[in-house]
């Protein structure tokens, strides 16, 4: 919704992917109606982790104490995985910045300089922001 103008929109679906539907039905409605302002930022990649350094990034985070982020690599490119959601690819900006096409969402790792580590990460989302702590792997 934007807040000056009164317009809006809602759009509700069932699926696993339904997310990423709901992003494309919301993108062309504000290209049929002129929302300015609405249209996503262009996807830059301004930044590519080298492979080798690509475990840095990986683990487990726990969001707000309540929710677990998961990070994984999977060829030369990070994925994010929400419990009951599919994995999204996470689009490097900066060493540290990443964007999550689709959700409107940025990931900005906390880097830690004594042990060269990402302990922490700062997620923010539709104007949100959270905060998600490393957390021990854990095998079964």
């Amino acid at each position: 919704m934007f807040g000056q103008s009164g317009v809006g929109m809602v759009v509700m679906t069932s699926g696993d992917n339904g997310f990423m539907l709901a992003q494309s039905i919301m993108r062309a409605c504000a290209r049929a109606y002129g929302w300015v302002g609405y249209q996503p930022p262009p996807r830059l990649r301004v930044y590519k982790p080298p492979v080798t350094r690509l475990e840095l990034y990986c683990g487990r985070f726990l969001v707000d104490d309540r929710l677990t982020l998961k990070i994984y690599a999977e060829g030369e490119n990070l994925h994010a995985v929400f419990p009951g959601q599919p994995a999204v690819a996470l689009i490097p900006v900066t060493e540290t910045l990443f964007s999550l096409p689709g959700l409107s969402s940025q990931i900005d790792y906390k880097l830690d300089v004594a042990s060269e580590t990402f302990p922490e990460l700062v997620i923010k989302q539709n104007g949100r922001t959270f905060t998600a702590t490393r957390t021990p792997e854990i095998n079964p």
